[in-house]
This record gives structure tokens, C-alpha cells and sequence, in this order.
């Protein structure tokens, strides 16, 4: 979290299951920083559970699901959300 608030990356890929901080917390974080706010997150999960996805889809964020395919459906997403 804080090497992310320092560089200010043009996107931001968190995993939702993470050590220490996982990636719905750490996405709040970033929310309360100003450039946070507008910054594209693409979190990845292997998760199905219907608590993890419903907290996605309220929060607006695009998913990815961590499988076989994942490497080539991250480029797409990366490559969609800036341009």
C-alpha cells in the first residue's frame, strides 16, 4: 500500500486474497487518497463466493477469475480500462 501511494500508478491489479492486507481493504484504502479515487483497480479472485462477487459489483470494479485463461483475460482488461 504504501510503495502504490507513492508511485501512483495509472492502474492498480490487487488480488482479493492477500497476506497482511487483503485486496477489498486495501482498495478502501486507496479510496480515501485523492488520486485513489479515479485510479482503475482490477482485482483478481479465485473466489465464488457470492459475498466476495456482490462486493465487487456494488463497488463498480471489474474481476478477473484466477484460472488457466487469467494471463490473457488481465491484458484485455489492462488494455480496455486505459484506453
Amino acid at each position: 500500500l504504501t510503495s502504490v501511494k507513492e508511485i501512483q500508478p495509472a492502474l492498480v491489479l490487487l488480488d482479493v486474497l492477500m497476506p497482511v492486507m487483503d485486496g477489498m481493504v486495501t482498495y478502501e484504502e486507496l479510496q480515501k487518497e485523492d488520486w485513489g479515487k479515479h485510479v482503475p483497480v482490477i482485482l483478481l479472485t479465485s473466489s465464488e463466493g457470492s459475498d466476495v462477487l456482490e462486493w465487487i459489483a456494488t463497488k463498480g470494479l471489474s474481476s478477473i477469475k484466477k484460472d488457466d485463461q487469467m494471463v490473457q483475460s488481465v491484458i484485455a482488461a489492462i488494455a480496455e480500462r486505459l484506453s
